[in-house]
């Protein structure tokens, strides 16, 4: 089984905080991320994959 757990994530550009203690916990499966444009989708998904 495929799982992966973030745990207190914070990222920020120099001048823009982005994330801030974010979490969550990935098993298999689908998901979809809902949440309002600028709020970092593509940041944590790039911070997932490297």
């Amino acid at each position: 089984m495929l799982s992966l757990r973030l745990d207190k994530v914070t990222f920020s550009y120099p001048s823009n905080l982005i994330l801030q203690e974010a979490s969550c916990e990935i098993q298999a499966g689908c998901y979809g991320v809902i949440v309002p444009n600028g709020s970092g989708k593509t940041t944590l998904l790039k911070l997932i994959l490297g």
